[in-house]
């Protein structure tokens, strides 16, 4: 897994578009608390656009009558253009600040936070995706030979022998299932995480973490960074989750290459079906990749 991800991430880099730096633009003067003011501020730069096509028509008529030269037609026209990135970045800053007054009117404590480095983090679906497959494949090929190689071997006899021995082997192999779960969360989650903030600015980890619009049904009192933790814990959890069915699993079966295959088909066949496009995410999956929060 480590080889894989120095291959995945030794060229990774975040890709910045004309539309976020107009968006950036547009947070200088939106970040922080919401109030009419702000608000109200959009609200001109839309009436300034409109009133700027009102006067290019109104130029192109005088010209046509021949108040003004067509070259001053042609002038007022491309003053008045508004190019698709410009626009697109408006209707981004437009469209959080409207969900922000929705969670203001319900009572909750929000912040206008620029969203560009989060969505860097949030928005790549397939990464995420890509990112659970990795650790479950390190949960498939780990634990689920553990108990089934024991019966195989005839070691469990010897266990159960011992004095308290089986319960004592398997209360080291749940804890060794769970420090396998948190080596394959960081191999597969952490480098994404680290290379997007080194790169790209997640702004304001103190405010509500409601501000943002992955996570529309938090409670005010969850800051940004706490957010960013429970996901981490969800994730975590789902990988507890299926080491724990691997070695249940195991422990019902003793060929080991039969509990990879029936482990494969149910923590796998989620994330096939999701990459083929017949459903959504669903089952572990969803846990895994962490969303079942976002």
């Amino acid at each position: 897994l480590c080889a894989v991800q120095v291959l995945s991430y030794r060229d990774f880099s975040v890709n910045f578009s004309e539309v976020d730096a107009y968006y950036e633009q547009y947070t200088e003067t939106l970040e922080g608390k919401v109030s009419e003011e702000k608000l109200q501020y959009l609200i001109r730069i839309q009436e300034e656009w409109l009133e700027a096509e009102n006067e290019a028509a109104r130029s192109a008529q005088k010209a046509q009558s021949g108040e003004v030269s067509e070259s001053y037609a042609a002038y007022m026209q491309e003053q008045a253009q508004v190019s698709d990135v410009e626009q697109t970045a408006y209707e981004m800053a437009l469209e959080q600040y409207n969900y922000l007054i929705e969670q203001k009117e319900a009572g909750k404590d929000v912040q206008y936070i620029s969203e560009t480095g989060y969505r860097a983090l949030f928005d790549d679906e397939s990464a995420d995706v890509a990112d659970a497959v990795k650790m479950m494949f390190v949960i498939l090929f780990g634990p689920c030979t553990v108990i089934s190689c024991e019966k195989k071997s005839q070691m469990q006899m010897i266990i159960s022998a011992c004095k308290s021995g089986r319960r004592r082997v398997n209360r080291r192999k749940v804890l060794a299932a769970m420090l396998y779960v948190l080596a394959a969360w960081a191999l597969s989650f952490l480098p994404r995480i680290i290379l997007v903030s080194r790169e790209s600015e997640l702004a304001h980890l103190t405010w509500t973490a409601v501000s943002l619009e992955w996570f529309p049904n938090l409670p005010d009192w969850i800051p940004v960074w706490g957010a960013l933790l429970l996901l981490q814990i969800v994730r975590i959890g789902g990988g507890l989750i299926a080491a724990g069915f691997v070695l249940l699993l195991s422990s019902r079966i003793e060929q080991p290459a039969v509990t990879i295959v029936i482990t494969a088909i149910v923590l796998l066949l989620p994330a096939l079906t999701w990459n083929l496009g017949m459903t959504g995410q669903w089952g572990i999956l969803t846990l895994v990749s962490g969303h079942i929060l976002l």
